[in-house]
């Protein structure tokens, strides 16, 4: 048995999806609904359908694939450094790369969450004598990442391009922990692609950062029995070869599962298999796809829940639903060590004092799975040395409103 957690800013990395397609959208309910945050606004299909589904490109990176430009001497997304240059015909895919002449480079910064596990791919290009050079900083350490996913002071390339001829390259590695980070949250992450000094030019195109995962969850929807979901992978947006990651039950109002290996492939995929016979469409609160965290130490006694059904009063006789599900609390009463507080101030500080939504599993051995709030205060009860108490209420957002 186990408490595992999701804690703050970007748990779902969904939210910052390059983009979410859906085989079917209804005009006002966009894929994108399904990562605002919000269950209670919805992501909805079009109409009862067979073999529906929600793609999503887990890349952070802004025009990674150097398409975009507004002036033909910086990229979209991209600060520039020397001389650079749109290219339209030596490209690793697509119309454009970016040339990088005698000592010139670009950058861009991305947040991503401290401890993350992540996988970085780019596409470079070299010639002459010198090398097309890839860094990755992070600018709250200072820190350099290596060719071995490891990170240094000094500053290093984690990948160096010689030959005139395309060639990607992909590493997995995992961003200093929140401890190594000053405990922040959320920590910046500067990649370079650099023409090193000696003449020539060298170009670089097709870069993508994205987080792995090992979670995914469903918060309000109506799936039917007609239909089984399937979460897949692929490192392709054509899932021409899906990797099935995972089979959930599906439970209402919400349900998750847990992974034992994380998954690094770019392309997630919600796949509904078979036919939806219901006069509703399908339609989904929130699903989330994170890296979950389990707590030193679980709660004593069992929580107690709670159960708050949505209704708009009229009169003391009439009351009008809101959902057709009550949103859940819990009350946890922790008893730990001063050291496995620690994990418990890790999990509150990250999601700013209960400012910030948590995904909550109360105990693997359970199926209930709650996305909400923790409160903004803690009281801590020293009960005797070395020996801590504390109490915490964890509220469940609403679901989608009723249609």
């Amino acid at each position: 048995m186990s408490f595992i957690i999701l804690p703050g800013r970007r748990l779902n990395i969904l939210e910052n999806a390059k983009s979410i397609t859906s085989s079917d959208p209804e005009a006002g309910y966009d894929p994108e609904n399904v990562a605002n945050g919000v269950p209670s606004h919805p992501f909805k299909f079009d109409d009862p359908d067979t073999d529906d589904y929600l793609l999503a490109d887990l890349d952070q990176a802004v025009n990674g694939d150097m398409e975009d430009w507004v002036v033909t001497t910086e990229p979209v997304g991209w600060e520039a450094t020397g001389t650079v240059a749109r290219e339209s015909v030596i490209v690793n895919g697509g119309t454009y790369s970016c040339e990088l002449a005698d000592s010139a480079y670009i950058d861009q910064i991305v947040w991503v969450q401290s401890g993350w596990s992540m996988t970085i791919t780019a596409a470079m290009y070299g010639g002459a004598v010198v090398n097309t050079s890839a860094y990755l900083q992070n600018l709250y350490t200072g820190k350099w990442l290596k060719s071995d996913g490891d990170w240094q002071a000094a500053e290093i390339q984690y990948a160096n391009r010689g030959n005139a001829a395309w060639v990607p390259y992909t590493i997995q590695f995992d961003v200093e922990s929140y401890v190594e980070c000053g405990y922040q949250h959320l920590v910046p992450l500067r990649m370079r692609f650099k023409r090193q000094t000696g003449g020539g030019v060298g170009y670089v195109d097709d870069v993508a950062l994205w987080p792995n995962w090992d979670f995914v969850s469903i918060h309000g929807h109506n799936i039917p029995p007609s239909v089984s979901l399937i979460v897949q992978s692929d490192d392709n947006s054509g899932m021409t070869s899906p990797t099935n990651v995972s089979t959930p039950t599906v439970i209402h109002p919400a349900f998750y599962d847990d992974l034992s290996s994380q998954v690094t492939e770019r392309y997630a995929r919600l796949f509904f298999d078979g036919t939806v016979y219901q006069e509703d469409s399908l339609y989904i609160g929130e699903w989330i796809l994170g890296q979950y965290k389990t707590l030193a130490s679980d709660y004593q006694p069992g929580p107690i829940y709670k159960r708050m059904m949505p209704v708009t009063i009229g009169a003391a006789e009439s009351k009008l639903p809101r959902s057709n599900w009550s949103n859940r609390g819990l009350s946890l009463n922790f008893f730990n060590t001063d050291t496995e507080l620690i994990t418990m101030y890790e999990m509150l500080d990250r999601a700013r004092g209960g400012a910030d939504p948590i995904v909550i599993v109360p105990t693997t051995n359970e199926d209930t799975v709650m996305f909400g709030h923790f409160p903004p205060e803690l009281f801590v009860n020293k009960t005797f040395l070395n020996h801590d108490s504390y109490d915490l209420e964890f509220v469940e957002m609403a679901f989608p409103f009723t249609f």
